[in-house]
């Protein structure tokens, strides 16, 4: 009798304790923030900052973008000059794109020092 219970119990306990193992952050998906910017930055040409732009926002996970966001930034730093407003705009965004994901991923400091040398009442 006591078997048969244990059997009945047995597949519910495996759910509940798989349930409980939360998924690692870096592995969580990733969705942009500045989804509209993404769909207008993959319009560009290969080569450009738009389409890089949209190549990093296209990670899937937030440790993906994490990377690609870095790297993006390193390429394309924010005090870099640029042709015209709208690639400094794709720069921008970046920069906030990788802040939030800093901040989604618990790493506050690297989100904070970002913010804090993105200041836009700091002139550049």
């Amino acid at each position: 009798m006591l078997g048969r219970h244990l059997l009945s119990v047995l597949p519910l306990l495996l759910m509940a304790s798989a349930c409980s193992r939360p998924e690692p952050l870096d592995r969580r998906p990733y969705t942009p923030l500045f989804q509209a910017a993404v769909e207008a930055a993959r319009a560009h040409p290969q080569g450009t900052i738009a389409a890089a732009f949209a190549e990093a926002a296209s990670a899937k996970t937030l440790g993906e973008a994490v990377q690609r966001w870095e790297v993006f930034l390193k390429r394309y730093p924010p005090d870099m000059e640029t042709e015209d407003a709208v690639q400094k705009r794709y720069i921008d965004a970046a920069a906030y794109e990788l802040i939030r994901t800093y901040y989604l991923l618990g790493r506050q400091q690297d989100g904070d020092g970002l913010l804090l040398s993105a200041d836009p009442l700091k002139l550049r």
